[in-house]
């Protein structure tokens, strides 16, 4: 019998707590082999990487002179105060 409300944990073997690794019979993969890309397929995601950097650094020139106008706009502003 196994771990239940009622009763207490036995120590039979299945219910006792073990370690899994990778030589473990319990093992049920999920390592390193199912990730596994083949050339062409990490050639096409370094490829799309590139592009959203490309694109990501695309709106990031466009926010940089946005804000760009924004400071130089309130500068202009702050020197007509000054000069009053």
């Amino acid at each position: 019998m196994h771990h239940n409300t009622i009763y207490k944990p036995s120590l039979c073997p299945v219910a006792f707590p073990s370690v899994v690794t990778s030589r473990s019979l319990n093992n049920l993969g999920g390592g390193l082999l199912n990730e596994k890309q083949t050339k062409r397929q990490v050639k096409i995601d370094a490829i799309e990487r590139a592009l959203e950097e490309l694109e990501q650094g695309a709106v990031d020139e466009v926010q940089v002179e946005v804000e760009v106008a924004k400071r130089l706009a309130a500068a202009v502003r702050l020197k007509k105060l000054n000069a009053d």
